[in-house]
């Protein structure tokens, strides 16, 4: 990567394919791609979650793999943002 005198980063054209993999541009931002699903996991994690308080039958698996599923992806998208920021 080289930055310019306005601090704005560009990628070398060798590594760009490499750098931005597993990544999307959503208007002028670059996010990861499992960025969206950690957000949606996340929403329905909190959903069951407050399910789970009012009928407590089998919800607390449900809950329990949500959040193993929202561990992951959290942890899969901020490799792919540390990568970004090497």
């Amino acid at each position: 990567m080289v930055q310019d005198e306005q601090g704005r980063y560009s990628a070398v054209k060798e590594a760009s394919y490499r750098v931005l993999d597993g990544y999307s541009r959503v208007g002028p931002a670059i996010v990861p791609q499992l960025f969206f699903f950690a957000l949606l996991f996340t929403i329905l994690a909190a959903f069951f979650s407050f399910e789970a308080l009012q009928a407590q039958e089998f919800t607390m698996y449900l809950v329990a793999v949500c959040a193993v599923m929202v561990l992951v992806f959290w942890y899969e998208t901020l490799r792919l943002w540390r990568k970004l920021a090497v």
